[in-house]
């Protein structure tokens, strides 16, 4: 019933929001103090210059990052240039061992050829015999020599005769094949070296015009005698000679003394530049920080702040509402169990969502928890009356309450008092609908005992899923005997029945108001009889009822003279509607009806035709009268019995 929904998004939103830039603060205050810590190892790192660290780093935060940025990438261009030269020399060198070594192989093998040839011709023999096995093959005649044309020449015989040679000359196949590997390693390593010279010239021009350009104090404490290298310095470069080569080795030999100066110089400048970078965001860091944390802090201040403000208001709100509710519930409780002092509190519980924890007293002890003093029925109560005083503070008179078997635990004294608190609140909403199996709650509607005018009576039958939920008006006792009374064919038994019955009904609740005089018995039940005795003449003859009459005055119903009246006839109900007995057979219709009639006469002058309950309510002192109120309720004198 409590819920607000609004509200509570609205408020979540807020926590969220709050949740946020609490975050947010953490993040700017962690950020801040890494940068501060950065700044201060530095300045610690340089010996702690000037007033204190953030200054230092302000003024340092000012240095030429560019100018910085500019020597370093020169620095390292040098380098690359440096470097590059000496592995030209390194790879000349290479090349050059490499050239010689192929030299000495290939003459080698060139002399091994020369000692074995005889005359000079075996190694042409081989050339010929090798290209002759490849070519006989080919000839489309096979009994002529292909070279000089001879008949009688098997070509099959010729070649095995050259394969049979070549097997002769194997030493002079293998050398031949080594002169010729030697050859191809020869033409390698020459090539090899050609490149590498050009490759030696280049880088080595390329770090002069650098080394000249140069700006940096390491490249001029090399002081290099430049008239010295005419070729490596010229503008166009001329083409490559042993005389350059060796003028390019001699300025890579005087340039690379440079080499370990310029890379400390690039390492300083490179140190510097990371440095200055380093301290330009770490002090942009701790401003930027700075305004957030203090922009944070207030935001998120101003954000506890509403909060505090919002959920103070909803907790008034809601405590207003249960403080309320609280009082309602003890006046519901109180109309169940007059005179018990049941007292309930109602209280948000603080720091949990969704809360609601309730109090009571118990044997002059306050602020006990129901739970663990009140009986089943207590609570059984309690909770209908928490319902029916939250449905009224915020439903409104088109709520339509459905109790469904609510209270099953209370005993009978407390179940008449429920009852009756029920029809009391069922003015204050459209519908109040009680589902029960307790069938005292229908028959005490059935005679009359509460306000049967303003009940509607729905009898639910057995049902299935074939036939589905059967329902029919359960009719009042009244109502039912006046069917009865009035059905064609005439049913004399159901209509002396159903009068006796409900007469016992009427006689037992008068007998019960006036304290009326009967037998003792071990079981209170009492036959019609009985009940019709107990009323002695002097409250016979003083029993009155006044009914109210529309637009007129209100009609006097003596009640004594009734009873007298049916008290001829109630010997009818055991003859012909209770038992069966022959002699009931004698009994015609017209007093079987008669004794009905009798009886919805009584019940006309003792029920209100308007709230459709019997006078049992004592609200003045000097009558009994119906539920209704003002002028216009039924009333029935005396107050009581002049026998008392």
């Amino acid at each position: 019933f409590i819920a607000l929904p609004g509200i509570e998004a609205s408020e979540n939103s807020l926590r969220d929001c709050l949740r946020s830039l609490k975050n947010d603060l953490d993040r700017a205050i962690q950020a801040k103090t890494q940068a501060e810590k950065s700044l201060s190892d530095s300045w610690a790192d340089e010996g702690k210059p000037g007033v204190d660290y953030l200054s230092w780093a302000k003024d340092r935060a000012k240095g030429n990052e560019t100018a910085l940025k500019t020597s370093a990438a020169h620095a390292k261009e040098l380098i690359d240039g440096l470097e590059k030269a000496q592995n030209a020399v390194d790879s000349l060198g290479d090349s050059i061992k490499g050239r010689i070594d192929a030299e000495g192989k290939f003459q080698k093998a060139e002399q091994a050829i020369k000692d074995l040839d005889k005359a000079g011709q075996e190694s042409e023999l081989v050339d010929l015999l090798t290209a002759a096995e490849i070519y006989i093959p080919k000839s489309s005649r096979q009994d002529e020599c292909p070279l000089c044309e001879r008949d009688g020449i098997r070509l099959a015989d010729l070649l095995k005769r050259i394969a049979v040679r070549l097997s002769e000359m194997k030493r002079t196949i293998l050398l031949k094949k080594e002169l010729d590997a030697a050859k191809k390693a020869l033409d390698s390593a020459v090539t090899v070296a050609a490149k590498n010279w050009t490759a030696l010239v280049e880088s080595v021009r390329a770090l002069a015009s650098a080394l000249r350009e140069s700006k940096l104090s390491e490249a001029a404490d090399l002081k290099l005698d430049w008239p010295q290298f005419p070729n490596v310095t010229a503008s166009a470069a001329p083409g490559i000679t042993d005389e350059i080569v060796r003028e390019a080795q001699k300025f890579q030999i005087a340039a690379k003394a440079g080499l370990n100066p310029i890379k400390k110089k690039h390492e300083t400048d490179t140190k510097a530049l990371n440095q200055l970078r380093m301290i330009q965001r770490a002090v942009a860091a701790v401003e930027d920080n700075t305004k957030k944390v203090l922009d944070l802090d207030k935001r998120s201040k101003r954000a506890e702040a509403i909060l505090a403000v919002i959920e103070a208001h909803r907790k008034e709100f809601v405590s207003k509402i249960l403080d309320d509710i609280s009082k309602e519930v003890g006046d519901l409780c109180e109309k169940i169990h007059p005179g018990e002092g049941i007292k309930i509190q109602f209280f948000l519980k603080p720091n949990t969502k969704g809360s609601l924890e309730s109090l009571s007293e118990f044997e002059g002890v306050s602020g006990v928890p129901p739970q663990a003093y009140y009986s089943e029925s207590h609570l059984d109560t309690i909770g209908v009356c928490i319902f029916l005083a939250l449905a009224k503070r915020f439903g409104g008179e088109n709520t339509i309450i459905v109790l469904d078997d609510v209270v099953t635990s209370v005993d009978a004294p407390h179940m008449e008092r429920f009852i009756n608190m029920l029809m009391e609140e069922a003015a204050h909403f459209s519908h109040l609908i009680a589902a029960t199996h307790y069938r005292p709650w229908l028959e005490r509607f059935r005679h009359a005992r509460g306000p049967s005018a303003n009940v509607q009576l729905i009898h639910l039958a057995p049902w299935s899923l074939a036939r589905g939920v059967r329902a029919a008006e359960a009719k009042l006792a009244a109502q039912e005997l006046k069917d009865a009374a009035a059905a064609l064919p005439f049913d004399r038994q159901a209509a002396a029945s159903k009068a006796g019955i409900f007469l016992e009904s009427i006689l037992d609740q008068l007998a019960l108001l006036y304290g009326c005089k009967v037998a003792r018995k071990p079981e209170p039940v009492y036959t019609l009889g009985e009940l019709l005795d107990c009323f002695d003449k002097k409250l016979k003859a003083l029993l009155k009822c006044e009914i109210p009459v529309e637009g007129g005055p209100s009609k006097a119903a003596l009640i004594g003279p009734m009873l007298d009246g049916l008290a001829a006839f109630t010997w009818i109900r055991n003859q012909v509607g209770a038992h069966w007995n022959p002699a009931g057979f004698d009994i015609p219709d017209a007093d079987v009806l008669k004794f009905a009639q009798k009886t919805v006469e009584l019940s006309d002058s003792l029920i209100c035709a308007k709230c459709g309950s019997l006078p049992t309510k004592n609200k003045t002192g000097t009558h009994w009268q119906c539920r209704c109120t003002g002028e216009s309720c039924l009333k029935m004198t005396p107050l009581e019995s002049p026998e008392n």
